[in-house]
């Protein structure tokens, strides 16, 4: 990956994006497969052309984008859990042998979209699981807060909250690959925000 302004852009978008999906969740108990399909086809995505495939389109990151443009609406779980995803992704890049056992299960569910949809809980349950096998031992662990205790620990709900956490750790390992720190973000986020609405108004136009 290349270190531009608009790859940082886009990557630090997914990030956003899990962590509002997240946020709404488990709050809300509202899950847009739309804003996650994208998300998930980045886990897949391993050799890309250009970071616009990761996603398999701007279009599906138009809700990160949006958030990025305007920082100031995000709920404060959802900065925590952007925080702590970019946290983690450099955690796991220092983890060798996570990252081993990350590349060999992905390898092993792409095998299962042959017979399952991407989204299809048979997928999402297996991410999960990987999930819970690598970045869940890693700290600082991602504590998800929610209005129902009951809802969020159902297998398949937090199948669905795991997957976009690994996700957004996806998208942080991009952002890094692109050239991406946190002085960059801390630092360059005024750049960040308005690259953001640019890459907002290509959608839309």
């Amino acid at each position: 990956m290349t270190n531009d302004l608009r790859g940082q852009t886009i990557a630090l978008a997914g990030v956003m994006q899990s962590a509002i999906l997240v946020d709404r969740f488990a709050k809300l108990q509202e899950y847009s497969e739309q804003d996650a399909k994208g998300l998930v086809n980045s886990i897949f995505v391993t050799d890309p052309e250009n970071i616009t495939e990761v996603y398999d389109g701007l279009q599906h990151l138009a809700l990160g984008l949006t958030a990025l443009s305007n920082a100031n609406s995000l709920s404060k779980e959802s900065m925590y859990y952007f925080t702590a995803m970019l946290k983690l992704q450099k955690r796991l890049l220092n983890t060798p042998s996570y990252l081993n056992i990350m590349g060999s299960g992905i390898e092993n569910i792409s095998g299962r979209l042959v017979h399952f949809p991407m989204m299809h809980d048979n997928i999402q349950m297996a991410l999960a699981d990987l999930y819970t096998q690598t970045i869940s031992k890693l700290t600082p662990r991602i504590y998800v807060k929610g209005t129902d205790q009951v809802f969020l620990s159902s297998e398949r709900n937090a199948s669905l909250i795991r997957t976009l956490l690994l996700a957004g750790i996806r998208s942080g390992i991009l952002w890094n690959q692109c050239g991406g720190t946190t002085f960059k973000r801390i630092f360059h986020y005024q750049k960040i925000s308005t690259e953001a609405r640019a890459l907002l108004n290509q959608i839309l136009a």
